[in-house]
């Protein structure tokens, strides 16, 4: 799993690159099981809270790279 994340940012990076987008990856990540008990939208809400947490957005819905649309 670990490579193919790496794989995946380094193609994305040098498209948005390529294509002149503002959009980058940060460095690094960390890679998460989830616990017996622990449900997706749990983590969904964890990962979506992300920008909230990094005092980009007041909340996960405004930020713009939120959702898969």
């Amino acid at each position: 799993m670990w490579l193919a994340v790496v794989q995946f940012k380094q193609v994305t990076g040098a498209w948005f690159r390529d294509m002149d987008r503002r959009g980058r990856w940060q460095r690094g990540f960390d890679a998460r099981i989830l616990e017996d008990g622990e449900g997706c939208e749990q983590a969904a809400l964890y990962v979506w809270n992300n920008p909230v947490r990094a005092g980009l957005v007041t909340s996960w819905r405004d930020y713009p790279f939120s959702g898969s649309a």
